[in-house]
């Protein structure tokens, strides 16, 4: 949305070099929370736009995440995705439910995930809800529809701390994104399906790629070079809100 506000005409193709610096803590009340964009520049047939979420006084800003968006005059078309067809040859073995209850720290708001379809070392696939409108989750959208869906890329996310969990046996939260690109203008309003394959995996970091598809196979869009950070000590961190975060609608499970 900050990248494209002063530049109208052109269509978001996604984003690459995606950092969490800080999280956003809600202690006291709401934050308030600005967004900073660089002047635009061409890179072959693209544009760049560099973005900054942050906060507190211009004497002492905080950078909470940045990234390099990336605005087009038209979407690439898809490439083709053929699944491995070991990718998700065992069951994951926590139902939606257990998931958002004992494994991922999600509100309401957030528990992306209808069904997951399956598991192995390699990576996990799941079949995920859309995000409802804007008009829902804001006071004052900018849009009434989303450039991309949040609720769908956020989802993305949390299977990879899905996996972490089942496969080391510790959770993780996402850092850092390589690259993000998005092949169509709008997402499916009935929810799609994501495979994540892992790529590298040590004891303290895993990456993969997440591709989004819809109910034809046809690819929506791709996350590539996303990493998790495994941390044994985010066991206490995510204990207080996974409490607090309440089940999830769907106990679908393969």
């Amino acid at each position: 949305h900050g990248a494209l506000h002063d530049n109208p005409g052109l269509l978001l193709g996604g984003f690459t070099e995606f950092r969490v610096l800080k999280g956003v803590i809600l202690s006291n009340g709401p934050r308030d929370l600005r967004v900073v964009v660089s002047k635009i520049q061409r890179r072959g047939e693209a544009f760049d736009v560099d973005v900054e979420l942050r906060s507190g006084p211009d004497d002492a800003e905080t950078a909470h995440a940045r990234a390099r968006a990336i605005l087009q005059s038209r979407l690439p078309a898809a490439p083709d995705y053929t699944q491995p067809p070991l990718l998700a040859e065992e069951s994951y073995g926590y139902s939606v439910d257990a998931a958002y209850r004992e494994v991922l720290f999600h509100g309401p708001h957030f528990h992306g995930l209808e069904r997951i379809a399956g598991y192995s070392s390699g990576g996990l696939v799941a079949h995920l809800r859309s995000a409802p409108a804007p008009r829902d989750w804001m006071d004052d959208p900018l849009r009434s529809t989303w450039l991309g869906d949040p609720l769908i890329v956020d989802t993305g996310l949390q299977m990879g701390i899905l996996w972490c969990q089942k496969a080391l046996g510790c959770p993780s939260l996402p850092t850092f994104g390589a690259r993000y690109q998005q092949y169509t203008a709008t997402f499916p309003t009935d929810g799609v399906t994501a495979a994540l394959e892992v790529r590298q995996q040590t004891a303290h970091q895993v990456t993969g790629d997440i591709t989004f598809l819809d109910a034809n196979g046809a690819v929506l869009a791709r996350m590539e070079g996303y990493e998790w950070t495994v941390d044994p000590s985010l066991r206490d961190a995510f204990r207080p809100l996974v409490a607090q975060s309440g089940g999830s609608r769907s106990t679908d499970v393969r």
